[in-house]
């Protein structure tokens, strides 16, 4: 985020906007700095600013050589400052919809990959949290914001008090993480963040780039070439979930996504699954066999 862009009166504008509305800070700050671009291109404030000014503004973007996802959310934010904090109808003629891009398709590691994966990685805390993003399909910043007392051991499950968009929720805490916490159980003292750096529960939480970098060293050390983030055991989580049997409606509560379409993209065909589909799914051995009095073709006379 540019400094600029705080010092505007539309920051502050959208900064409540968006606060009164439960969006998530990521939003806020998306709109705001496509908006005060909008603003230094018009030579005048975005409150007072016309359709036809805002429709002229994504041409202008277009020759300019944004692709398709930037035009794309540079109307979303236009489309928030007319509609959302504006209350005008938006005009087609201006702001012609625009289709989303389709997103990127994500590697997802298998089972075996992020066993090897757990495997290399030395620092035991650092393991601890990407295991625990992986049981639990936490987002990074949610698991660092956990704390003791949002775990529950006898349901198996863990309250997450800063999901996106400001709501809460509960994921899964599945019975092999007992153990896991018991092992670290020296680290707190019943109460407090369950990931800090000083282990008092109390302290500042632990650089979230050294979950990152602990990845990337084991990785590297697996020899896996397919790039494995923090995120990516969170669309682990989606996509192994789901190959076990577990809906896309139950996979949106765990993963607090407010659009079920998001979920789907967390969902992927690895090779792996698709060979084990052409085994089980083999449609035509799976046909009855026939007796012969069923076999017959009857021809029309």
């Amino acid at each position: 985020m540019k400094p600029r862009c705080k010092d505007r009166p539309i920051a502050t504008l959208i900064t409540a906007r968006c606060r009164m509305l439960g969006m998530a800070k990521r939003s806020a700050e998306s709109y705001m700095y496509r908006l005060v671009s909008f603003e230094d291109w018009c030579g005048g404030s975005a409150m007072e600013a016309t359709q036809e000014q805002a429709g002229a503004w994504l041409t202008y973007r277009a020759t300019r050589g944004d692709g398709a996802n930037a035009l794309f959310h540079n109307r979303c934010a236009l489309v928030f400052l007319f509609y959302r904090m504006r209350g005008m109808e938006i005009d087609q003629r201006h702001l012609p919809s625009l289709r989303q891009p389709r997103a990127r398709h994500r590697t997802v590691p298998s089972p075996e990959q992020i066993a090897q994966l757990f495997a290399a990685m030395p620092d035991p805390l650092l393991r601890f949290f990407c295991q625990f993003l992986y049981a639990t399909g936490l987002r990074r910043k949610e698991a660092l914001a956990v704390r003791v007392e949002d775990l529950d051991l006898r349901d198996g499950s863990v309250l997450v008090r800063c999901g996106k968009g400001g709501r809460t929720r509960r994921s899964i805490l599945p019975a092999s993480m007992a153990g896991l916490l018991a092992q670290h159980r020296r680290r707190w003292s019943g109460r407090g963040l369950l990931f800090s750096a000083d282990g008092s529960g109390e302290g500042k939480v632990f650089q979230i780039d050294r979950a990152g970098h602990a990845l990337l060293m084991a990785r590297r050390r697996c020899g896996i070439e397919n790039p494995i983030t923090a995120h990516h055991l969170r669309h682990a989580f989606a996509t192994h979930l789901h190959e076990r049997g577990v809906g896309l409606v139950e996979l949106q509560h765990l993963l607090g996504h407010a659009s079920i379409q998001t979920t789907v993209g967390y969902i992927a065909l690895r090779d792996e699954r698709r060979v084990d589909i052409a085994r089980f799914g083999d449609l035509i051995a799976a046909l009855p066999a026939l007796a012969p009095e069923q076999q017959r073709i009857a021809f029309a006379g």
